[in-house]
């Protein structure tokens, strides 16, 4: 018998989690379907019959503390915050979780970035509270920070952290701010879609900080983290906060653990997922020398995002009817070369493919230009003594009669060019699913 799951909130809009839940049903085989429900403050107490017909819920704004009257027991996280955002139904009793916690630490790891420090978090409401608590059980120094003229609405979360947990906690009009800080926290909606326009710090505000990280998943490059990067500041969004939350809650609804590989398959499904319903899907292209996996690789990368593949060289043989071997023996290479700089031309006005480069395409400067409006740019690093193994031999490729001494010269040449325009680098010298594995990360 199927399971039943939803999200409740007010407004849901356009929630992702249906979206990742069911990826993560899919992984481990489970029988269930989830839906959002969007449910106002007011028919909340009418409505909580229907829910607890439910197998489990989760639960977001504005009910993460309305929802806790109508629950049998709640987990140490949900008590302490005095929020839950995961229920459990067991042996007809509610249990109430609070999965944002690990969601946020998880989603901070991913980003690169640490807990430690001066930590200025904006926001004062049920995301706001769940984050300052947790930096403060981390050692931060915390600073709560809200808009000109509304301190006495950060009061209560400071006086409830204080009387909790023995720290001092600060408030700031945010407008206001002048010193140095470790990292910036956006715990609000500033910035999220439709209102793409916004940004909870003025551009120039973002150099106050060491790292800037962005509750928002949508759009997945805030205004606010577009200031980050002009500045040269590590930061991230919220999509991996998400999906990890999605992680657990699944984790507690069913007993079961999710690797890491596949919660990265999920984070990168999801943004591209994004991408399809609220912009463009840019292409992912993969270059390297020839033996780095960029075919393997990148098919296997395009099924997992549902992107089409393509591969240059392919293309250039169905063009002209006959294999890259004939056409270097027939025209001479200048002429190929010619004919991959055509081919990516075309490549780089179009979107939502990842695109495998033949192994010379990359090096030629006269491509650069097209290589770069094409997207986002992986070098597929395999290393010479591998990448010897794997193409000697190989009659199909016609740089192998060159000789083992000329292809590592051409090896050597070329690596530095790669590595010049790539914006990720992946070790692809091992088994095919590690890359895999290894590039999905990079790429969430």
């Amino acid at each position: 018998m199927s399971k039943k799951f939803a999200v409740i909130g007010f407004p849901l809009g356009h929630t992702m989690s249906p979206y990742i839940h069911e990826e993560f049903f899919k992984l481990k085989g489970v029988s269930a379907e989830y839906k959002s429900l969007q449910i106002s403050p007011e028919t909340l107490p009418d409505e909580i019959k229907a829910l607890k017909e439910l197998d489990g819920f989760n639960i977001t704004i504005p009910h993460k503390s309305k929802i806790i009257p109508f629950l049998d027991s709640l987990d140490t996280a949900a008590q302490l915050y005095g929020a839950v955002n995961t229920v459990k139904r067991k042996n007809n009793k509610y249990f109430g979780y609070n999965t944002d916690a690990y969601g946020f630490i998880n989603g901070v790891k991913a980003a690169g970035l640490t807990l430690e420090g001066k930590v200025l978090i904006y926001g004062y409401g049920g995301v706001a509270r769940t984050i300052a608590f947790e930096c403060v059980k981390s050692g931060c120094q915390v600073t709560l920070g809200v808009r000109k003229g509304l301190i006495d609405r950060a009061m209560p979360l400071k006086n409830e952290i204080e009387e909790k947990l023995n720290k001092t906690v600060a408030i700031k009009e945010i407008y206001n701010i002048s010193e140095k800080y470790d990292l910036f926290v956006n715990a609000t909606p500033v910035g999220m879609y439709p209102n793409v326009d916004q940004s909870p710090l003025k551009e120039e505000q973002t150099t106050l900080f060491s790292g800037i990280y962005d509750t928002i998943y949508n759009p997945q490059k805030t205004l606010l983290l577009k200031y980050a990067e002009k500045n040269n500041i590590k930061c991230g969004g919220g999509l991996s906060m998400l999906v990890y939350q999605a992680a657990l809650a699944q984790q507690l609804w069913f007993e079961v653990e999710f690797a890491q590989e596949e919660i990265n398959e999920v984070i990168a499904k999801t943004s591209n997922k994004l991408l399809e319903m609220f912009g463009t899907k840019k292409n992912i292209v993969l270059c390297g020398f020839m033996g780095s996996g960029k075919s393997t690789i990148g098919k296997a990368l395009a099924e997992t995002l549902n992107m089409e593949f393509v591969d240059t060289d392919v293309l250039i043989e169905e063009k002209e009817g006959m294999k890259i071997s004939q056409i270097f023996e027939k025209f001479g290479e200048k002429h190929f070369r010619e004919l991959e700089t055509k081919v990516i031309e075309k490549l780089s006005q179009e979107e939502g493919r990842v695109i495998a480069l033949g192994g010379g395409l990359a090096a030629n400067p006269d491509n650069h230009k097209f290589l770069k409006k094409c997207g986002k740019i992986v070098l597929l690093n395999c290393e010479i003594e591998e990448t010897l193994k794997r193409i000697l031999g190989d009659k199909s490729r016609p740089l192998t009669a060159l000789g083992k001494e000329d292809i590592i010269n051409r090896y050597n040449g070329r690596l530095p060019i790669y590595k010049s325009i790539a914006d990720i680098t992946v070790d692809s010298s091992g088994k095919s699913s590690k890359t895999l594995e290894r590039l999905l990360e990079e790429l969430s």
